[in-house]
């Protein structure tokens, strides 16, 4: 999918809600995953003319312990962030946990949002607002480009970018002065 511009529109939704105090919980910037999203997060604050706070951001391994550590920091922190938004669903774990054992309500407290829109994410209470990504499509074209490149090794490799889609669920309030 289109990295960038998916974490540009999430962020954006923030923004456009209020908020402008949000917190980063990403991949390494070592892979494109993180390196495009903390792009597309980038480019939605400087159109809003808010400026990055490097004290919101965190950066790491995609996994469910680091979304706790690095959700549990930013709330800490002296101003935390209204609203987070994380860069897959183990870090998106990892912060639902670390904002529920610090008893503050999603989203009366702070407003969370990724990506991945698996089956938990419309079941947990609230249901999270994420970015969706068309997996059985991507998976069933990968299939088919391997199967081409076993046949044809010759042939380049062709890049494709499936459509995201921005999912709105209940986890993203609009904030009115915090």
């Amino acid at each position: 999918i289109d990295n960038v511009a998916a974490a540009c529109e999430l962020v954006g939704l923030l923004i456009d809600q209020g908020h402008r105090r949000i917190g980063a919980i990403l991949g390494s910037l070592d892979k494109t995953t993180g390196r495009e999203r903390y792009q597309g997060y980038q480019e939605a604050l400087a159109a809003h003319s808010i400026p990055l706070d490097p004290a919101l951001v965190r950066l790491g391994m995609p996994k469910e312990s680091l979304g706790y550590q690095y959700t549990r920091e930013l709330l800490e922190c002296p101003h935390p962030p209204t609203a987070i938004f994380t860069g897959n669903n183990l870090l998106t774990v990892g912060a639902l946990r670390a904002i529920r054992e610090k008893n503050l309500r999603i989203p009366a407290d702070v407003s969370l949002c990724g990506f991945d829109d698996i089956q938990w994410t419309s079941l947990v209470t609230p249901p999270l607002t994420v970015i969706s990504q068309p997996v059985y499509q991507i998976g069933q074209k990968a299939v088919e480009l391997i199967l081409e490149h076993i046949a044809n090794p010759l042939k380049p490799a062709s890049k494709l970018v499936f459509k995201s889609s921005l999912v709105i669920r209940e986890s993203v309030s609009s904030l009115i002065v915090k």
